[in-house]
């Protein structure tokens, strides 16, 4: 299933199970320690967040190919990541986030 059609499938039930709209979140709702939008990143050689990291970089957003290594340190599979970000909006509701992948 595509990206789009399993984000498509997730708000669609998020909408039925609050029976509430669903609102993309901007991207400057993503902020990193040091005041900067986006994600810090961390990546690992390993699918367990062990060991040395081995990459470190930041991104706007989250959106990654996977026919291709996110950063040239690690393989298109077999890695592990963290990303960091403070999340702020000034609008009080619910939240969901959603994170899915092939691998």
């Amino acid at each position: 299933m595509s990206q789009s059609k399993h984000c498509t499938r997730f708000l669609k039930l998020v909408n039925e199970a609050t029976d509430k709209g669903v609102t993309e979140l901007p991207a400057s709702a993503f902020k990193t320690a040091d005041g900067r939008q986006g994600f810090d990143l961390r990546f690992f050689n390993n699918m367990k967040l062990e060991g040395n990291v081995v990459a470190k970089t930041h991104w706007d957003m989250l959106n990654m190919d996977t026919q291709e290594a996110p950063v040239p340190e690690v393989g298109v599979d077999g890695f592990s990541l963290i990303a960091e970000s403070q999340f702020s909006t000034d609008k009080t509701t619910d939240v969901f986030f959603q994170i899915s992948g092939d691998d």
